[in-house]
């Protein structure tokens, strides 16, 4: 599977930012950390400010990067910016 990213419409805009740095922690990340894996609950909302984070996929021996999201992109439930349930 070739490496995706995700069209512009999917970026925070400066209002989000704003919004989500009076309500979330900044912190910095380690090359290589894992912020969360497939199959847990409860992970965190995490807005990308300065940085590029890899979706990978596979197994140990044969991970793949399955999508790359850079500054302005996020990953979580977006219906923490918008106040709506998940489906």
């Amino acid at each position: 599977m070739a490496e995706q990213s995700l069209p512009s419409e999917a970026e925070l805009t400066d209002e989000q930012l704003e919004m989500l740095s009076r309500v979330g922690d900044v912190r910095d990340v380690s090359e290589g950390e894992v912020l969360y894996r497939a199959g847990e609950e409860g992970f965190a909302f995490i807005a990308i400010v300065d940085a590029e984070i890899e979706i990978v996929g596979g197994v140990l021996e044969k991970e793949i990067i399955l999508v790359s999201h850079g500054p302005r992109r996020f990953l979580g439930e977006l219906g923490l910016l918008t106040d709506e349930r998940s489906r």
